[in-house]
């Protein structure tokens, strides 16, 4: 009976190396194909916020001074995300939407979107004629494994992340912006698939955020081609 547990234990750990082995290379060419389709006929949405519910509440309870206050807070902090993408971000083309456009990304009916302009405007004139797309917005980073990038030898990745390792042993998720694919599922390493808003505790800026996202995707795409 040991002899049988000891060879059935065995056995569990042989096919779960297996198959973080098999998972991990199947991310990597993931990363590979999505970084290479964003610079060749993709582009960005940063999908913006404006908390309707926050918005709608003040509303019901009559606070007409801060329901404007915090529209013109909320306006000030997308104008700023969206400033910073357009002056630090030259990777693909960029665009801004609002969150109800998310249906049109996920069907990948790219030239139906409307967005947005310097007023957060919706603007006819602004359109989109790309193949690919992936999305970016603030949240908070989704536990992952900091095993999903050594599994390709050939290519070194890991030091594009040294910085910003991140495991399922966290105990507090990372903030910052997040990139998505466009059916809004959270990317994964090797790909640069965020950027932290806090470093050391110092909180940073958009810019700073951008051009760090813009620089990984630069660099993790002549990692991928060389």
């Amino acid at each position: 009976m040991m002899k049988l547990n000891t060879e059935l234990l065995l056995f569990i750990i042989f096919l779960s190396i297996n198959w973080t082995g098999c998972n991990s290379k199947y991310q990597v060419l993931n990363s590979e194909s999505q970084v290479t389709n964003l610079e060749k006929d993709g582009c960005l949405f940063v999908r913006l916020h404006y908390f309707p519910n926050r918005i709608k509440k003040l509303k019901e309870l009559g606070y007409k001074k801060a329901v404007v206050a915090e529209q013109e807070k909320i306006a000030a902090a997308n104008k700023s995300m969206m400033s910073a993408f357009k002056k630090n971000w030259n990777f693909s083309p960029v665009y801004f939407i609002f969150p109800e456009e998310s249906k049109k990304i996920k069907e990948k009916r790219f030239s139906e979107i409307n967005l947005l302009n310097d007023n957060l405007e919706i603007d006819a004139n602004i359109t989109c004629n790309c193949k690919n797309a992936l999305v970016v917005e603030e949240g908070r980073v989704r536990r992952t494994s900091t095993e999903e990038y050594k599994t390709d030898n050939s290519k070194n990745y890991g030091y594009l992340f040294a910085r910003d390792t991140y495991s399922a042993d966290s105990s507090q998720p990372v903030q910052g912006f997040i990139i998505k694919d466009s059916d809004f599922t959270q990317l994964h390493k090797p790909f640069p698939f965020y950027t932290r808003r806090y470093r050391f505790l110092f909180e940073r800026s958009n810019e700073a955020m951008v051009k760090e996202l813009n620089y990984n995707f630069h660099h993790y795409f002549k990692v991928v081609n060389k």
